[in-house]
Order: structure tokens, then sequence, then C-alpha cells
């Protein structure tokens, strides 16, 4: 078996069903010993210490391409679905934290979440890291990394597993904390920790039907006006048991606010009188010059010349590391060679 851990992007895996055992109350449980193939696919995810649940509905989720696929569909009734975030007193040049968060799971058992977002052009993905929707007290697992595991792996939490994240893509999954030695009976390569397989009792993977943040974002703010930040409804999909359809809600808690401007006009004073970096209170003939010479709509600006990045493509200020038409024109509207320009 390999022990190694591949990225979800270069793991290729059949398809599997949602499981549609409803677990017992009074905690939500599933009860499963995986298939060979399917003990492949977790090692390849999670370096054989863990198993989850949230894992073989998440492969499906993450296998799912194509925004024709029925389980992208939403459904009415579903488990709700918000970003929150205080967006009071934004301004160019702050950092935003945004929560996505379930805010009613209805009757739902959920196994794993799926989440895509968009945004306007004034933000920037920095970062996502996983809620604590999954969350499960040690005290309630079968069969929890304790200490009487003298080589259990540090790194694993209780909090849940990310079964994919990628900023560029902004795109996030967080699948059901499973018991610590889900791997089940049979393996012939013990785990890395050297955890015995588990006793009689069957491991368990914990679902949810709570309220709780899946994700976290961060975002800086690169200019002012209008912003937004969405679910994007063709990605986004939640897991459940007894469910082979996505049930999250068709109607998406988006995020929408305004990000204030900046009432200066100093921001084109780039350069002194002599062509140097640095402002002397007016936006004259030397901060043209500088800009013109700096002008490249086409190439990334570098060191010095992004001194001459003033505003985005929008107009609003802030960089977009280009010095294109957009930096050229806030200047040329605010050049006044006689008057001092206005500062904040």
């Amino acid at each position: 078996m390999d022990n190694t851990s591949s990225s979800p992007d270069n793991l290729t895996t059949p398809t599997p069903s949602f499981n549609t055992k409803t677990p017992p109350p009074p905690l939500k449980k599933f009860n499963s010993t995986p298939s060979p193939i399917f003990k492949k696919i977790i090692t390849a995810y999670l370096g054989i210490f863990v198993l989850m649940m949230g894992i073989i509905i998440g492969t499906q989720l993450i296998t799912m391409q194509s925004s024709q696929d029925i389980r992208r569909q939403a459904i009415d009734n579903g488990v709700v679905l918000q970003l929150t975030a205080a967006t009071s007193d934004l301004e160019p040049g702050d950092s935003l934290t945004v929560y996505a968060r379930i805010t009613d799971p209805r009757n739902y058992d959920i196994t794993a979440a799926d989440l895509t977002f968009t945004h306007s052009s004034n933000l920037t993905l920095n970062s996502i890291v996983k809620g604590d929707y999954f969350e499960t007290p040690i005290s309630e697992m079968n069969y929890p990394p304790n200490t009487d595991h003298a080589n259990w792996d540090p790194s694993w939490d209780n909090i849940g597993t990310v079964l994919y994240n990628n900023t560029s893509q902004k795109r996030f999954a967080l699948g059901a904390l499973c018991d610590y030695c889900y791997l089940g009976e049979g393996e012939t390569t013990p785990p890395l920790n050297s955890i015995p397989e588990c006793g009689s009792t069957p491991p368990e993977c914990y679902v949810k039907n709570t309220q709780g943040v899946i994700a976290v974002l961060t975002f800086n703010i690169n200019g002012a006006g209008d912003a937004f930040i969405n679910f994007d409804p063709q990605n986004t999909q939640i897991a459940a048991l007894n469910h082979d359809d996505s049930v999250h809600d068709n109607a998406l808690g988006n995020l929408e606010f305004t990000i204030a401007g900046s009432t200066s006009n100093c921001l084109a004073d780039i350069v002194d009188n002599q062509g140097n970096l640095g402002a002397d209170g007016y936006v004259n003939g030397a901060d043209f010059d500088f800009l013109v010479n700096q002008f490249d709509a086409f190439t990334a600006c570098s060191g010095n010349s992004c001194e001459a990045d003033i505003v985005n493509n929008q107009g609003n200020p802030g960089s977009d590391n280009y010095v294109n038409g957009a930096d050229f024109d806030y200047l040329v509207n605010q050049y006044d060679a006689f008057s001092q320009c206005v500062a904040n």
C-alpha cells in the first residue's frame, strides 16, 4: 500500500455512491467497513492514518466537474448557507475575514461540504482555512488518538478533515470526522502511527445536523466601490446521508457591501519636482513624466515602477500590478500644477 499522500488534483477515482444508512440517535454516526478500492483512495488523501465518511462523500463531490451534473442542483427548503463578515468602515488596504456558515441544517445529516466562491475584482482572496463545523469531542469517539497510543501523529485533530483546498480556484471542501482507526480489519500494512486495528466495536463517522462554520476566508481590499462575495451556484454542494443529490438550498446567502473611496487626490503625487520618488504636494508634470516612463499595460510592474500603479483597472485607489490606462486617466484627472493636492 502506498503510504504517501497525493493531491486530489492528481487522484483518479471511481465515483462512489452516497451511503443511505441512517445513523442511530442520539449521535449521528455511520458504520461501514470500506472496500479495498476505497482504502486506497483514503490512503492517498490522508496517508492512511484517518478515514472519514466525508472523504467517501467528498470524493464524489470533487470528481463531479460538469455543471450539468444533477448532483449540483439545489433544492427548496434545503441546508441554508450564509456568508457573514463585518463590512462597515472598510477602505482600500484593509483585510476582511469572511465566514462560510451553515445557519440552518434543516433535518439533514450532513457528511461533507464542497464550496466554491466568486468575488468582485476589488478583492483578493488570500487564504481559506477550515471552520469548526465537523468538530467532534474525542470523548464521544470509539477510537480516538488518545495518549495510550504512544506513536500517534500529533498533527491529527478532531475538527473535521479538509478534502480539498485551492485558493486560486477559490474552492474548499470539508468532510465529517471519523474514528482514528477507521481503515478497519485486514490491512496488510499497519497505520504509520502503529495504532492497532479496530476492535470488536465498529468504527464510526460523525455527521452533523447543527449550525456552524465550514470555512474562514481572508481577503485583501484593493479598491473602493461596490463589492461582493458569493457562493458559486454551479459548484457548491452539501452532501447528506440518504440523499444522492446536493441538499443545499436554492437561496444562497451571498455577501454584498460597499468599500469607501479615498477623498485624496494626492495619490497621483508620486514624485517630487526633480522626478525622485516621494510626494511634493503637487500633481504636476514631474508625476506625469514618471508615469509615462513606467507605462506598460501588458507587463506586471516591479520595483520602483510600481509607484506609478496608483489605481486598479476600475479606477479605484489600489494596486493591480500594472501601470496602464487606468493609472494614466486617474493622474490626468487629478493634474493641477499650481494647487496643492488635498490629502485625507
